[in-house]
Protein backbone atom coordinates (compact mmCIF):
# COMPACT_ATOMS: atom_id res chain seq x y z
CA UNK A 1 0.00 0.00 0.00
CA UNK A 2 1.35 3.46 -0.73
CA UNK A 3 1.39 5.78 1.65
CA UNK A 4 1.47 8.90 -1.01
CA UNK A 5 -1.94 10.71 -1.13
CA UNK A 6 -3.66 11.37 -4.24
CA UNK A 7 -3.63 14.69 -5.59
CA UNK A 8 -7.38 16.70 -5.42
CA UNK A 9 -8.88 16.38 -8.83
CA UNK A 10 -8.78 19.94 -9.26
CA UNK A 11 -4.95 19.87 -8.81
CA UNK A 12 -4.68 17.19 -10.69
CA UNK A 13 -6.70 18.85 -14.03
CA UNK A 14 -4.66 22.10 -13.57
CA UNK A 15 -1.13 20.23 -13.07
CA UNK A 16 -2.56 18.33 -16.23
CA UNK A 17 -2.98 21.43 -18.14
CA UNK A 18 0.04 23.50 -17.04
CA UNK A 19 2.11 20.57 -18.59
CA UNK A 20 -0.10 20.15 -21.77
CA UNK A 21 0.63 24.12 -22.28
CA UNK A 22 4.15 24.11 -22.43
CA UNK A 23 5.25 24.11 -25.42
CA UNK A 24 6.96 27.55 -25.40
CA UNK A 25 9.07 26.17 -22.42
CA UNK A 26 11.81 24.39 -24.35
CA UNK A 27 13.45 28.02 -25.33
CA UNK A 28 14.01 28.60 -21.48
CA UNK A 29 16.66 27.59 -19.27
CA UNK A 30 16.17 27.50 -15.71
CA UNK A 31 19.01 27.18 -13.22
CA UNK A 32 18.31 25.56 -9.76
CA UNK A 33 20.41 26.27 -6.36
CA UNK A 34 19.64 24.28 -4.12
CA UNK A 35 22.44 22.33 -1.62
CA UNK A 36 20.39 19.63 -1.03
CA UNK A 37 21.01 17.25 -4.02
CA UNK A 38 17.26 15.35 -3.50
CA UNK A 39 15.57 18.53 -3.77
CA UNK A 40 18.05 19.86 -6.47
CA UNK A 41 17.12 16.27 -8.22
CA UNK A 42 13.30 16.23 -7.97
CA UNK A 43 12.89 20.32 -9.16
CA UNK A 44 15.04 19.71 -11.81
CA UNK A 45 12.86 16.90 -12.26
CA UNK A 46 9.45 18.64 -12.29
CA UNK A 47 10.76 21.90 -14.50
CA UNK A 48 12.36 19.08 -17.35
CA UNK A 49 8.95 17.09 -17.46
CA UNK A 50 6.88 20.76 -17.52
CA UNK A 51 9.42 21.42 -20.37
CA UNK A 52 12.38 23.57 -19.63
CA UNK A 53 16.17 23.01 -20.15
CA UNK A 54 17.58 22.66 -16.23
CA UNK A 55 21.33 23.95 -15.03
CA UNK A 56 21.72 22.27 -11.61
CA UNK A 57 24.13 24.15 -9.30
CA UNK A 58 24.73 22.72 -5.49
CA UNK A 59 25.43 26.25 -4.42
CA UNK A 60 25.24 30.14 -4.62
CA UNK A 61 29.39 30.32 -5.48
CA UNK A 62 28.50 27.58 -8.14
CA UNK A 63 25.26 29.16 -9.21
CA UNK A 64 27.32 32.48 -9.50
CA UNK A 65 30.02 30.69 -11.78
CA UNK A 66 27.32 29.42 -13.96
CA UNK A 67 24.88 32.54 -14.13
CA UNK A 68 28.17 34.05 -15.46
CA UNK A 69 28.96 31.53 -18.24
CA UNK A 70 25.47 32.01 -19.44
CA UNK A 71 23.13 34.31 -18.84
CA UNK A 72 22.05 35.18 -21.93
CA UNK A 73 20.93 31.46 -22.04
CA UNK A 74 19.04 31.34 -18.25
CA UNK A 75 15.75 32.86 -17.76
CA UNK A 76 15.35 32.15 -14.47
CA UNK A 77 16.67 30.71 -11.13
CA UNK A 78 15.14 28.85 -8.81
CA UNK A 79 17.10 29.85 -5.61
CA UNK A 80 16.54 28.03 -1.87
CA UNK A 81 17.14 30.63 0.52
CA UNK A 82 19.06 28.79 3.00
CA UNK A 83 22.98 27.22 1.98
CA UNK A 84 25.55 26.93 3.63
CA UNK A 85 28.86 29.88 2.27
CA UNK A 86 26.30 31.91 0.49
CA UNK A 87 22.73 32.11 1.55
CA UNK A 88 20.16 32.80 -1.32
CA UNK A 89 19.78 36.61 -0.48
CA UNK A 90 23.67 36.91 -0.64
CA UNK A 91 23.33 34.91 -3.82
CA UNK A 92 21.11 36.98 -5.59
CA UNK A 93 22.52 39.94 -4.73
CA UNK A 94 25.51 38.77 -6.00
CA UNK A 95 23.84 37.48 -9.17
CA UNK A 96 21.86 41.07 -9.07
CA UNK A 97 25.40 42.89 -10.15
CA UNK A 98 25.73 40.50 -12.90
CA UNK A 99 22.21 41.28 -14.29
CA UNK A 100 19.82 43.73 -11.92
CA UNK A 101 16.88 42.20 -14.38
CA UNK A 102 17.32 38.99 -13.04
CA UNK A 103 14.24 37.22 -12.39
CA UNK A 104 13.93 34.49 -9.64
CA UNK A 105 11.51 32.31 -7.85
CA UNK A 106 13.06 31.58 -4.02
CA UNK A 107 12.02 28.38 -2.20
CA UNK A 108 13.14 27.70 2.03
CA UNK A 109 11.49 24.95 3.95
CA UNK A 110 11.14 28.24 6.35
CA UNK A 111 9.08 31.38 6.21
CA UNK A 112 9.98 33.91 4.07
CA UNK A 113 13.05 35.81 5.12
CA UNK A 114 13.47 39.09 6.28
CA UNK A 115 15.27 41.61 3.86
CA UNK A 116 13.06 40.32 0.63
CA UNK A 117 11.75 44.09 0.00
CA UNK A 118 15.49 44.99 -1.10
CA UNK A 119 14.85 42.66 -4.33
CA UNK A 120 10.95 42.51 -4.67
CA UNK A 121 11.24 43.66 -8.76
CA UNK A 122 13.69 40.45 -9.06
CA UNK A 123 11.53 38.03 -6.94
CA UNK A 124 8.90 36.34 -9.11
CA UNK A 125 7.54 34.52 -6.53
CA UNK A 126 8.43 32.71 -3.24
CA UNK A 127 7.56 28.59 -2.49
CA UNK A 128 7.74 27.33 0.96
CA UNK A 129 8.88 23.59 0.94
CA UNK A 130 7.30 21.40 0.77
CA UNK A 131 5.28 22.74 -2.41
CA UNK A 132 3.82 20.82 -5.30
CA UNK A 133 4.63 20.96 -8.87
CA UNK A 134 2.00 23.16 -10.12
CA UNK A 135 2.65 26.02 -8.11
CA UNK A 136 6.77 25.44 -9.02
CA UNK A 137 5.70 25.57 -12.79
CA UNK A 138 3.45 28.81 -12.34
CA UNK A 139 5.92 30.45 -10.17
CA UNK A 140 8.63 29.86 -12.98
CA UNK A 141 6.41 30.23 -16.05
CA UNK A 142 5.83 33.84 -14.37
CA UNK A 143 9.35 34.57 -13.82
CA UNK A 144 10.46 33.26 -17.19
CA UNK A 145 7.40 35.76 -18.63
CA UNK A 146 8.32 38.90 -16.95
CA UNK A 147 12.21 38.71 -18.23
Amino acid sequence: MSSERPLPHDRTSSLAALLAGGEGRAHHTVLVADDDTAVRRVVSLMLEQAGYRVVPACDGDEALRLYSGSRRAIGCIVLDVCMPRMDGLATLAALRRIDPGLRTVLVSALAPPAGLDVHKDAIAGFLQKPFVMSDLILAVDRAVAAS
